[in-house]
């Protein structure tokens, strides 16, 4: 069954529920991977992520009723659109190409619910730049964190989608935490290094390669934990979600980076978001690998 097209319904919206902790925008997708259906977006596999950590998540998404099922266990407002964001992937040996088919309507600060705007972590997560730059801006209170992949994207409808990292300049101020992928790059980590100095921390993705870590001065490689790959979709999203709660709880950048590669290798190694692990699976599995 298409994911996209069931019955499902996101959760009815408290306006103000003072116990939400993490906020995610942008648009939930509907993946089609090398043909078969899948709901995807960033905003599912974060979300999903901290609230298996334990965090009270709400999401701002827009996308075609009815709603993903997927989604639900979160608190979740849709701000109205006709499409949902569509993406063909097609897996080659010369790589991964995305190619866009339709996107939902943009979504701005009127999108996000009057209680939601105090929430201790805020998540910016475009995948079609489907939201301003400037919209952390308006979380005063807020640690504005971002998976800023859809603003270094250039997204037509019918066209293959391009990395753009010309643009990652462009980004000082939207956050204060970044996590991107070197796909996103272009595969060019070089360019990290004109975005770094204006960031509190910002971690660079190499899939099973493992993540280079930028804060103050300092640059450095690390590894990733062992895992039986079954299916890495998702794998970045997962880590991000995971050092934000992390250094939401420590402050500790190094901390952060190793408990968020641990939550990654354990995601990898099912289907979709189905090995997302919880606080208490990832710490048992973290010690594990202490020990070893």
């Amino acid at each position: 069954m298409d994911p996209l097209h069931t019955d499902g319904r996101a959760m009815a919206i408290e306006e103000s529920e003072p116990q939400l902790d993490y906020l995610l925008v942008g648009h939930v997708a509907r993946d089609l991977i090398d043909g078969q259906p899948r709901v995807g977006g960033t905003v599912l596999y974060a979300g999903l992520t901290a609230a298996r950590l334990g965090r009270h998540v709400a999401v701002v998404t827009a996308c075609a009723r009815p709603f993903p099922e997927e989604l639900g266990g979160l608190n979740v407002s849709v701000a109205g659109s006709t499409t949902t964001t569509t993406i063909d992937l097609r897996s080659s040996d010369l790589g991964r190409t995305m190619r866009l088919i339709s996107r939902a309507a943009p979504i701005g600060l009127a999108a996000i619910p009057d209680g939601w705007r105090s929430i201790p972590l805020v998540h910016l997560a475009p995948i079609v730049d489907e939201i301003d730059t400037d919209l952390g801006q308006s979380f005063p209170d807020s640690l504005v964190v971002a998976t800023p992949q859809g603003w270094l994207r250039e997204c037509v409808e019918g066209s293959a989608i391009r990395s753009v990292p010309e643009r990652l300049p462009g980004l000082r101020g939207a956050a204060s935490i970044m996590v991107l992928s070197v796909e996103d790059l272009g595969g060019e980590r070089e360019w990290a290094e004109a975005l770094a100095p204006h960031l509190e921390v910002l971690a660079v993705t190499e899939g099973s390669s493992g993540y280079w870590l930028y804060s103050g001065e300092s640059c450095e490689h690390f590894p990733s934990f062992p895992a039986q790959e079954v299916d890495a979709t998702g794998a970045g999203d997962v880590f991000a979600a995971a050092y934000f709660v992390r250094f939401g709880e420590t402050s500790d950048p190094l901390e952060s980076g190793r408990f968020a590669a641990g939550v990654a290798a354990m995601s990898v190694e099912g289907v979709g978001t189905s090995r997302i692990p919880t606080r208490a699976q990832a710490e048992t599995r973290l010690e594990a690998w202490g020990a070893a």
